[in-house]
């Protein structure tokens, strides 16, 4: 097999009612405990929060992954700005990506 740092994975936790850092946390560690690694390159939010504040909340507890070294990098997925903005206001680290679904065969043109 290939070693772990030739390898880039990415990965998402969901975003839950009543989101609590504590709890975005945790779902980081499944995932990692899932993927049998001890860090992931690129850690993304699914989606944002119906609530603004979970949406924050979940956030807060990326940037506590990020500042753990349990992920490289820590994103987004699916926001639009005003979701963006949400989190960005939260401090550092911000957004390294906004995941955007995008399909040949589903789009508005």
């Amino acid at each position: 097999g290939k070693a772990r740092d030739e390898v880039f994975i990415t990965t998402k936790i969901p975003c839950f009612p009543a989101m609590t850092p504590a709890l975005a946390l945790d779902l980081v560690r499944f995932d990692l405990s899932e993927l049998r690694v001890s860090y992931v390159d690129l850690m993304l939010l699914h989606e944002p929060c119906k609530a603004e504040e979970d949406t924050q909340q979940a956030w807060l507890g990326l940037q506590q992954a990020f500042d753990a070294g349990l992920a490289r990098a820590i994103g987004v997925s699916n926001f639009a700005r005003s979701d963006i903005d949400a989190v960005v206001k939260l401090g550092s680290p911000q957004p390294a990506v906004n995941q955007c679904r995008m399909s040949v065969g589903d789009h508005d043109d």
